[in-house]
Formats: C-alpha cells, structure tokens, sequence
C-alpha cells in the first residue's frame, strides 16, 4: 500500500473530526493488546485493522517511524489519515486512524495524548504479558474522554496543546534564567566569604605589626602575635611563635614574609 506524509498543521479542522479506529500494539511480537474501532462501521469500511498492521510493518521495516517521534501520514487506499507513535518506555506502538479533515498535528498529539492516557491504566509489565485484546477494556476506559474531546472540537484541543506548549517553553527558561542567577549568587558568596577571610587577615596582621613595632622600640622580646616575652620565664603565647630579640630582626623577618 502505498503512503505518504503529508497534512498541515496550521488548517483549523471544523466542529468535529470522526475517528475510525484506535489501537495498541506490542513492538515485540506485533500483537496488539487492544484495538478498539471507535465507529465500528467506519473502522471495518476502512480497514482499520490492516492499517495497524501496516503501522507495525512500517516501524519494523525502519521506513518512517523512529521511536519517540510521533508520525502523521494519508492511507492511500481510502483516504484516512494516520497517527502512529512507538513510545519507548512501553515499546508499544499507539495507532489512531481518522477521517481526512484530520490535520498532522492533530494526529500526532492524539497519539502521544492516547498513551499518556493508556500508561496510567496499564503498567509496562501488563502490557508485556498481555494476549491480543487482553487489555481492550482498560483501553476504552482510560481513553474515552480523550477521544471525546479530541472529536467533537479538534480546534480547541490543538489551541490548548499550543499553549500548554508556549507555557512549558516559558517554565524552561525560566527554570534556566533562576538557576543562572543562583549560580551566579553562589560565586557572589564566594567572593563575599573570601573577602571576609582576608579582612580579617589583614587586620591581625595589622595589629602584628603595631603590637611588634611598639615591643621593638623597647627592645623587649616579642612574638608575632604582639605579646611580649618575659625572659626569665621564657613563657610562649598562642599567635606568633618565633621569638625576635631586637628591631632588626624584626623588620626583616616581616619583610621576608611580605616579599
């Protein structure tokens, strides 16, 4: 059977679009876990079933669809349009078949819409052990309001899926701008810490300084830490160990530190 992608997605669609056939298929072994004609008249008029078949041919046959990517084509025989998407984390093929009004877009977001919807209802583990149909029910279950609205006003749904789509690219930029500007707030951190670590050096060896110098102009023993050192007793205090007996050594043993 011959196909080809094709549709626009900006053409607005009308009050309703009709959807033959809705379908899950296993990529494994091809069997399809549910298949379930949403107007049976239609889906057996138009082949519905041969058309899922052929969906799995194509991924198989690695023609057209990639998985994760969600595909849009015309069924050439009748004329029906074609949503297909292979999801990887179930690595099952959604399939939804519908009249020719429908436009690419809204194939493809019917399709990834269907399995949000199924994958709520159905575990990766069921959908692996299932027989054909064997989760037919659940499928109609968690899908039903999905294809409701996705009939009876295409329009409005593309409009929402726009802006949820517009919202989502705005919480992405906004979410990059803020972590940005965290960055940029913990190099300020940084900055601010080390400031403090070297104010707070400067001022004791400021205070050194003072402390040494006044001890030198009287000739008295000193540490670097300012106190003086009472000889006879040779105590040492915490801060500057090294001891210096007269101002020459002092001087010198700050300039060799400094330099």
């Amino acid at each position: 059977v011959s196909t080809q992608s094709t549709g626009s997605d900006t053409e607005t669609m009308g009050k309703r679009v009709q959807i033959y056939h809705i379908a899950v298929t296993r990529h494994s072994d091809g069997v399809s876990v549910a298949s379930l004609p949403v107007d049976k008249g239609l889906s057996s008029k138009n082949s519905c079933d041969r058309i899922v078949n052929d969906s799995i041919k194509d991924i198989r046959d690695k023609t057209r669809v990639r998985q994760g990517v969600p595909f849009a084509y015309d069924y050439h025989e009748n004329g029906a349009r074609v949503g297909v998407f292979w999801d990887a984390e179930t690595n099952a093929v959604f399939t939804a078949i519908a009249a020719p009004a429908a436009t690419s877009q809204w194939l493809k977001t019917l399709v990834q819409r269907l399995r949000d919807d199924f994958v709520e209802a159905a575990s990766v583990d069921r959908i692996d052990s299932s027989s054909e149909n064997g989760l037919k029910k659940d499928f109609e279950q968690s899908t039903k309001k999905t294809v409701t609205s996705f009939q009876e006003d295409p329009d409005h749904v593309l409009q929402v899926q726009k802006v949820k789509a517009s919202l989502n690219e705005v919480r992405e930029i906004t979410l990059e701008n803020i972590s940005q500007q965290l960055e940029r707030s913990q190099n300020i951190d940084d900055v601010n810490a080390k400031s403090d670590d070297l104010l707070n050096f400067s001022t004791q060896f400021k205070n050194c300084l003072l402390y040494t110098s006044d001890a030198a102009d009287e000739e008295d023993s000193v540490d670097l830490g300012g106190r003086r050192i009472i000889k006879k007793k040779k105590k040492k205090e915490q801060g500057c160990t090294d001891v210096f007996h007269n101002k020459r050594e002092i001087v010198n043993h700050l300039m060799g530190d400094i330099t």
